[in-house]
């Protein structure tokens, strides 16, 4: 919905049938968490089934789903349903096409979501990053120069200027930049993840959630990340080198050579 003007759609039922694949394993795991096992397995299976056809009717081998464009490549990643052993080779091909649109939002909004955090997941935020900031047609940077103080819902600028279309940028800086990171084994926000990403194209970023702070600073090397936990709560960070730990109620700092 809403690529840029003369950009073709992919095969909605390309993005239907992924969606659907997706709900339906999410049913599974939630009979799971309650304890319907007999519904858990009767998802699984029909999860399964939705993904092997999806699969067999998209999946060309080599990486390449459907038309090849940027959402055929980030949709299947971004709801793991690739063909088992098939994810590297689809992450490939998404990190060329990126980098030969010169990351340009050669997307509609199931796109703009599913391409960046696609790239983020499989390793290539600083890339995903690229198609926040690049300032040509289409793209975000470029409606900021034309002055847009809200975001748009086409990327023209021709029709809402004040829509939730493609605000997922936003998100996507609270989850990657930011590390911000639910749980699904800890429900709420009591107990969350922070794990940042060192975005080499930022020195700084500072974010707050549910009174929980990510801040942090990168200086020659030196990756500083300062934590602030609300009253009974737990944060469990993991830095870019690895480091790990668990921080309860009060103020934080962690460093890591990057």
């Amino acid at each position: 919905w809403c690529p840029p003007v003369g950009m073709k759609m992919v095969d909605t039922y390309f993005s239907t049938t992924s969606t659907y694949c997706a709900l339906v394993a999410l049913f599974a795991r939630i009979a799971a968490i309650l304890g319907h096992d007999d519904d858990a397995k009767r998802y699984e299976d029909v999860a399964q089934r939705i993904k092997d056809s999806f699969n067999r009717t998209y999946y060309s081998g080599g990486g390449v789903y459907a038309d090849g464009g940027l959402t055929a490549l980030g949709t299947p990643l971004y709801y793991g349903i690739c063909p088992d052993g098939e994810e590297k080779a689809v992450v490939k091909k998404l990190v060329a096409a990126s980098e030969k649109c010169g990351f340009k939002a050669q997307f509609g909004i199931l796109g703009a979501k599913h391409v960046p955090r696609a790239l983020a997941e499989h390793g290539h935020a600083d890339l995903a990053l690229k198609f926040f900031t690049q300032e040509e047609y289409p793209g975000w940077a470029h409606c900021v120069r034309r002055n847009a103080t809200s975001l748009w819902e086409t990327w023209e600028g021709a029709d809402s200027r004040n829509h939730i279309m493609f605000g997922d940028v936003s998100a996507w800086l609270f989850r990657y930049a930011a590390g911000f990171t639910h749980q699904p084994e800890n429900p709420g926000w009591r107990r969350i993840g922070i794990r940042p990403e060192n975005l080499a194209a930022l020195d700084s970023v500072n974010a707050t959630y549910r009174g929980y702070v990510s801040k942090w600073t990168r200086t020659k090397g030196a990756f500083t990340l300062d934590v602030t936990v609300p009253r009974g709560c737990v944060a469990d960070v993991l830095m870019p080198d690895g480091t790990a730990k668990a921080c309860e109620a009060g103020r934080h700092t962690l460093r890591a050579r990057v």
